[in-house]
Protein backbone atom coordinates (compact mmCIF):
# COMPACT_ATOMS: atom_id res chain seq x y z
CA UNK A 1 0.00 0.00 0.00
CA UNK A 2 1.27 3.23 -0.98
CA UNK A 3 1.28 6.33 1.30
CA UNK A 4 -1.19 9.20 0.98
CA UNK A 5 0.41 13.15 0.22
CA UNK A 6 -2.24 15.68 0.46
CA UNK A 7 -1.15 19.10 -1.31
CA UNK A 8 -2.46 22.04 -0.08
CA UNK A 9 -2.82 25.51 -1.95
CA UNK A 10 -6.22 27.22 -0.75
CA UNK A 11 -7.87 30.90 -2.25
CA UNK A 12 -11.20 32.09 -2.00
CA UNK A 13 -14.30 31.18 -4.30
CA UNK A 14 -15.57 34.19 -6.29
CA UNK A 15 -19.11 33.31 -6.86
CA UNK A 16 -18.56 30.34 -9.41
CA UNK A 17 -15.03 31.42 -9.81
CA UNK A 18 -11.93 29.98 -8.31
CA UNK A 19 -8.51 29.58 -9.14
CA UNK A 20 -6.47 25.94 -10.23
CA UNK A 21 -4.04 25.37 -7.12
CA UNK A 22 -0.80 25.91 -9.79
CA UNK A 23 1.88 25.78 -7.18
CA UNK A 24 0.66 22.91 -5.65
CA UNK A 25 0.23 21.41 -8.75
CA UNK A 26 3.73 22.18 -10.13
CA UNK A 27 5.25 20.01 -6.61
CA UNK A 28 3.01 17.18 -7.94
CA UNK A 29 3.98 17.40 -11.78
CA UNK A 30 7.64 17.44 -10.73
CA UNK A 31 7.64 14.23 -8.13
CA UNK A 32 5.60 12.11 -10.45
CA UNK A 33 8.63 12.24 -12.95
CA UNK A 34 10.90 10.07 -9.96
CA UNK A 35 9.39 6.82 -10.87
CA UNK A 36 10.85 5.56 -6.86
CA UNK A 37 8.26 8.68 -5.17
CA UNK A 38 5.10 7.07 -7.25
CA UNK A 39 6.07 3.65 -6.29
CA UNK A 40 6.26 4.71 -2.50
CA UNK A 41 3.52 7.05 -2.27
CA UNK A 42 -0.55 8.17 -3.91
CA UNK A 43 -1.15 11.50 -4.60
CA UNK A 44 -4.15 12.61 -3.10
CA UNK A 45 -6.45 15.39 -4.29
CA UNK A 46 -5.59 18.77 -3.79
CA UNK A 47 -7.21 20.75 -0.97
CA UNK A 48 -8.01 23.80 -3.09
CA UNK A 49 -10.90 25.25 -1.77
CA UNK A 50 -11.13 27.64 1.09
CA UNK A 51 -13.40 25.88 3.89
CA UNK A 52 -13.73 24.84 7.47
CA UNK A 53 -10.65 23.21 8.13
CA UNK A 54 -12.82 20.35 10.55
CA UNK A 55 -14.58 19.63 6.92
CA UNK A 56 -11.48 19.33 5.07
CA UNK A 57 -9.71 17.24 7.74
CA UNK A 58 -12.82 14.71 7.53
CA UNK A 59 -12.13 14.51 3.95
CA UNK A 60 -8.24 13.44 4.98
CA UNK A 61 -7.27 9.77 4.55
CA UNK A 62 -4.07 8.85 7.09
CA UNK A 63 -1.74 11.18 5.21
CA UNK A 64 2.51 10.82 5.40
CA UNK A 65 2.79 13.69 4.03
CA UNK A 66 1.02 17.28 4.01
CA UNK A 67 2.57 19.86 2.05
CA UNK A 68 1.11 23.99 2.50
CA UNK A 69 1.39 26.31 -0.35
CA UNK A 70 1.61 29.57 1.53
CA UNK A 71 0.49 32.99 0.85
CA UNK A 72 -0.87 35.92 2.87
CA UNK A 73 -4.33 34.86 2.19
CA UNK A 74 -4.06 31.49 3.49
CA UNK A 75 -1.14 31.46 6.09
CA UNK A 76 -3.44 31.25 8.90
CA UNK A 77 -5.62 29.00 7.38
CA UNK A 78 -2.72 26.54 6.67
CA UNK A 79 -1.20 26.55 10.34
CA UNK A 80 -4.87 25.84 11.36
CA UNK A 81 -4.66 22.48 8.90
CA UNK A 82 -1.40 21.73 10.08
CA UNK A 83 -2.12 21.77 13.39
CA UNK A 84 -5.63 19.68 13.13
CA UNK A 85 -3.28 17.20 11.29
CA UNK A 86 -0.38 16.88 13.74
CA UNK A 87 -3.54 16.04 16.42
CA UNK A 88 -4.84 13.96 14.44
CA UNK A 89 -2.14 11.79 13.10
CA UNK A 90 1.10 12.52 15.05
CA UNK A 91 4.16 10.67 12.13
CA UNK A 92 2.40 13.03 9.55
CA UNK A 93 5.50 14.98 7.69
CA UNK A 94 4.23 18.49 7.41
CA UNK A 95 6.32 20.55 5.09
CA UNK A 96 5.13 24.74 4.61
CA UNK A 97 6.79 26.48 1.43
CA UNK A 98 6.15 29.58 -0.61
CA UNK A 99 5.96 33.55 -0.10
CA UNK A 100 4.86 33.80 3.18
CA UNK A 101 7.00 31.70 4.90
CA UNK A 102 10.30 33.93 5.88
CA UNK A 103 13.53 32.81 4.64
CA UNK A 104 15.30 33.12 8.46
CA UNK A 105 12.79 30.30 9.57
CA UNK A 106 13.94 29.91 13.34
CA UNK A 107 11.58 31.88 15.06
CA UNK A 108 8.46 30.44 12.46
CA UNK A 109 9.52 27.05 13.54
CA UNK A 110 10.08 27.35 17.08
CA UNK A 111 6.24 29.31 17.38
CA UNK A 112 4.87 26.59 15.19
CA UNK A 113 5.88 23.00 16.02
CA UNK A 114 3.28 21.20 13.80
CA UNK A 115 5.35 22.37 10.86
CA UNK A 116 8.18 19.83 10.00
CA UNK A 117 10.44 21.13 7.06
CA UNK A 118 10.10 24.73 5.64
CA UNK A 119 11.18 25.05 1.94
CA UNK A 120 13.14 28.03 0.94
CA UNK A 121 12.23 29.84 -2.53
CA UNK A 122 11.26 27.52 -5.60
CA UNK A 123 10.22 24.25 -4.08
CA UNK A 124 9.46 21.57 -6.67
CA UNK A 125 13.26 19.92 -6.11
CA UNK A 126 13.30 20.36 -2.40
CA UNK A 127 10.29 18.81 -1.68
CA UNK A 128 10.69 15.79 -3.88
CA UNK A 129 14.04 14.88 -2.44
CA UNK A 130 11.89 15.26 1.11
CA UNK A 131 9.97 12.83 -0.25
CA UNK A 132 12.87 10.64 -1.67
CA UNK A 133 13.90 11.12 2.34
CA UNK A 134 11.10 10.06 3.59
CA UNK A 135 11.69 6.31 1.85
CA UNK A 136 15.43 6.35 2.68
CA UNK A 137 16.85 7.71 -0.74
CA UNK A 138 18.16 11.07 0.50
CA UNK A 139 19.69 12.18 3.85
CA UNK A 140 18.12 15.36 5.12
CA UNK A 141 21.16 17.47 5.19
CA UNK A 142 21.80 16.99 1.52
CA UNK A 143 18.36 18.16 0.80
CA UNK A 144 19.78 21.84 0.05
CA UNK A 145 16.85 24.80 0.35
CA UNK A 146 15.33 23.80 3.61
CA UNK A 147 15.60 23.87 7.59
CA UNK A 148 13.95 21.09 9.57
CA UNK A 149 14.02 19.87 13.46
CA UNK A 150 16.92 17.49 14.12
CA UNK A 151 16.86 18.04 18.05
CA UNK A 152 17.58 21.79 17.39
CA UNK A 153 16.60 23.55 14.14
CA UNK A 154 19.19 23.14 10.98
CA UNK A 155 19.16 25.44 7.46
CA UNK A 156 21.08 23.50 4.74
CA UNK A 157 23.08 25.21 2.09
CA UNK A 158 20.68 27.84 -0.62
CA UNK A 159 19.55 25.58 -3.51
CA UNK A 160 21.29 26.89 -6.94
CA UNK A 161 18.01 27.45 -8.90
CA UNK A 162 18.08 25.69 -12.55
CA UNK A 163 16.16 26.23 -15.68
CA UNK A 164 12.48 25.73 -15.12
CA UNK A 165 11.80 23.51 -17.87
CA UNK A 166 12.77 20.68 -15.55
CA UNK A 167 9.56 21.09 -13.80
CA UNK A 168 6.19 19.82 -16.16
CA UNK A 169 3.41 22.05 -16.55
CA UNK A 170 0.69 20.48 -14.01
CA UNK A 171 -1.94 21.96 -16.91
CA UNK A 172 0.03 19.64 -19.86
CA UNK A 173 0.53 16.70 -17.30
CA UNK A 174 -3.11 16.39 -16.43
CA UNK A 175 -2.80 17.22 -13.03
CA UNK A 176 -5.87 19.29 -13.01
CA UNK A 177 -8.34 17.25 -14.86
CA UNK A 178 -9.83 15.37 -12.45
CA UNK A 179 -10.47 18.79 -10.20
CA UNK A 180 -12.12 20.29 -13.52
CA UNK A 181 -13.94 17.23 -14.50
CA UNK A 182 -15.19 16.84 -10.49
CA UNK A 183 -16.39 20.02 -10.62
CA UNK A 184 -17.93 21.29 -13.68
CA UNK A 185 -20.33 23.90 -11.95
CA UNK A 186 -16.89 26.58 -11.05
CA UNK A 187 -15.05 28.47 -13.63
CA UNK A 188 -11.69 27.80 -12.73
CA UNK A 189 -9.00 30.64 -13.75
CA UNK A 190 -5.18 30.13 -14.12
CA UNK A 191 -1.78 30.97 -13.30
CA UNK A 192 0.99 31.03 -15.90
CA UNK A 193 4.64 31.99 -15.69
CA UNK A 194 6.58 32.46 -18.43
CA UNK A 195 9.55 33.15 -17.08
CA UNK A 196 10.73 32.95 -13.36
CA UNK A 197 13.38 35.90 -11.34
CA UNK A 198 13.80 38.92 -11.40
CA UNK A 199 16.77 41.59 -12.56
CA UNK A 200 15.94 44.40 -10.22
CA UNK A 201 16.47 45.00 -6.50
CA UNK A 202 13.79 47.48 -5.72
CA UNK A 203 13.58 48.49 -2.26
CA UNK A 204 9.83 48.08 -1.86
CA UNK A 205 9.78 44.01 -3.33
CA UNK A 206 11.68 40.73 -2.08
CA UNK A 207 11.18 39.30 -5.64
CA UNK A 208 14.64 40.33 -6.92
CA UNK A 209 16.78 39.21 -3.68
CA UNK A 210 20.05 37.96 -4.39
CA UNK A 211 18.92 34.18 -4.86
CA UNK A 212 16.38 35.36 -7.95
CA UNK A 213 17.56 37.73 -10.14
CA UNK A 214 18.48 35.50 -12.71
CA UNK A 215 15.79 35.52 -15.04
CA UNK A 216 15.03 31.94 -16.48
CA UNK A 217 12.21 31.83 -18.92
CA UNK A 218 9.84 28.88 -19.81
CA UNK A 219 10.29 27.13 -23.14
CA UNK A 220 7.97 29.34 -25.66
CA UNK A 221 6.53 25.95 -27.30
CA UNK A 222 5.07 24.96 -23.51
CA UNK A 223 3.79 28.42 -22.92
CA UNK A 224 1.75 28.05 -26.09
CA UNK A 225 0.83 24.50 -24.85
CA UNK A 226 -0.82 26.09 -22.07
CA UNK A 227 -2.85 28.79 -23.80
CA UNK A 228 -4.21 26.26 -26.25
CA UNK A 229 -4.68 23.82 -23.22
CA UNK A 230 -6.64 26.95 -21.76
CA UNK A 231 -8.60 27.20 -25.22
CA UNK A 232 -9.88 23.34 -24.87
CA UNK A 233 -10.41 24.06 -21.30
CA UNK A 234 -12.86 27.15 -21.56
CA UNK A 235 -10.56 28.79 -19.21
CA UNK A 236 -11.95 32.28 -19.17
CA UNK A 237 -9.16 34.35 -17.31
CA UNK A 238 -5.48 33.44 -17.45
CA UNK A 239 -3.22 35.39 -14.46
CA UNK A 240 0.17 36.13 -15.37
CA UNK A 241 2.75 35.88 -12.44
CA UNK A 242 5.63 37.11 -14.01
CA UNK A 243 7.97 39.81 -12.00
CA UNK A 244 8.17 41.63 -15.59
CA UNK A 245 6.26 39.98 -18.31
CA UNK A 246 7.53 42.04 -21.82
CA UNK A 247 11.26 41.70 -20.14
CA UNK A 248 12.09 39.51 -22.39
CA UNK A 249 12.12 39.01 -27.08
CA UNK A 250 9.89 36.16 -26.64
CA UNK A 251 7.03 37.83 -24.76
CA UNK A 252 6.20 39.72 -27.38
CA UNK A 253 4.59 36.43 -29.30
CA UNK A 254 1.91 36.15 -26.46
CA UNK A 255 0.41 40.13 -26.52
Amino acid sequence: MKDNVYLAQVNNTYGSNAFLPYSAGLLQAYAQTIPAIGEHFEFKPLIWRREPVEQVLAQIEDPAVLGLSCYIWNMGWNLRLAEAVRKAWPLCFIVAGGPQVPVKSDDFMKQYPAIDAVVRYEGEQAFSEILEYLIGLKFRHDIKGISYRLGELIHTPARELGDPNQVPSPYLAGIFDGLLAKHPEISFHVTQETHRGCPYSCTFCDWGSAVLTKVRPFNPGRLAEELAWCGEHKIELLYNADANFGLLPQDAGFV
